[in-house]
């Protein structure tokens, strides 16, 4: 069978997001609703037109070239979604910019040679593919065919998750990822499902099947927000857990991610609300003292990713 998946961006040349140079593939689709979120493109497992109302100067010509009249002249309502059939018309006219559709399609083969044009620089610095999202394991099987194809070019696998996958799912990854890269927002339960509208529980599971049973690299993500992971307790409480990780020689790096709103006007031009607008960002001088508690025990720490 001849899967297809919905992708929203190819990043070329990163380094953050494992180790070398990488090409990140960008999922979309996510099972989380986290408020911070800098990509809410990546939410809605189905493809998007955004409109960036600030650039627009009213020229009208998208209007004009839209064949399903499916724009109206009106900025603040500016798509009628029912009517779109994402023929592309406003993004290659538009003179100001003002249009993007988040989301393509594409066979794990054709995705396979997106990622093998840069094959010279995964093998000249020991980088490869990274998965993300959204959240990758939405799409299971295309990610799985994906993947396999990865692996039958030798290339290097890290993926980027909220760890939430069935253990039935995990047990396929492991044999297919090389870095496991798992966001920890919380290490409370309650207080990650009242914010997030997920439990915790099968993310810490499986972070624990993949470091002590299937012996997979993996390293920890936290998104560091005022007002819900920024305290001591939770900061102990993860610094406990990274230590029960640590004996099994599977735990790569803890990443402290400081807080930014730089995705905020992406919401707008989705027709999204963005609720963290009076949360400032965070400055790495307030990661400091978390810095210190991780390395007190001894645990590799990075701010940033």
């Amino acid at each position: 069978m001849n899967r297809t998946g919905f992708i929203y961006n190819i990043q070329r040349y990163c380094i953050h997001d494992g180790p070398g140079i990488r090409t990140d593939v960008f999922f979309k689709g996510c099972n989380f609703r986290c408020p911070w979120c800098a990509n809410p493109e990546s939410l809605r497992p189905v493809r998007e037109l955004a409109f960036k109302a600030h650039k627009c100067t009213e020229c009208g010509l998208c209007i004009r070239k839209c064949p399903q009249d499916a724009l109206k002249p009106d900025r603040s309502a500016r798509i009628y979604h029912a009517s779109c059939n994402f023929c592309g018309n406003c993004v290659r006219y538009c003179p100001q910019d003002c249009y993007t559709i988040y989301g393509k399609e594409y066979s794990a083969q054709e995705l396979l040679s997106e990622v093998m044009m840069d094959e010279p620089f995964y093998r000249n610095s020991g980088g490869g593919v990274t998965v993300t999202g959204g959240e990758p394991t939405m799409q299971f099987p295309f990610l799985t065919d994906f993947l396999r194809l990865c692996k039958e070019n030798e290339l290097d696998i890290a993926m980027e998750t909220n760890g939430s996958a069935s253990s039935d799912q995990m047990e396929v990854l492991s044999g297919l990822v090389d870095h496991f890269l798992i966001d920890v927002k919380h290490m409370d339960d309650e207080i990650h499902k009242k914010i997030t509208g997920a439990s915790n529980i099968r993310t810490l599971e499986n972070i624990l099947y993949l470091t002590q049973e299937k012996n997979c690299q993996v390293s920890i993500r936290v998104p560091c927000i005022p007002g819900f992971n920024m305290t001591d307790e939770n900061m102990y409480a993860l610094r406990d857990f990274a230590v029960r990780i640590q004996k099994s020689g599977n735990l790569q790096k803890i990443n402290l991610l400081p807080y930014h709103n730089l995705g905020a006007g992406k919401y707008t031009s989705l027709d999204m609300t963005y609720t963290m607008s009076d949360i400032r960002p965070v400055k790495e001088a307030e990661l400091e003292k978390y810095v210190k508690l991780m390395k007190e025990a001894s645990l590799d720490v990075k701010l940033g990713g």
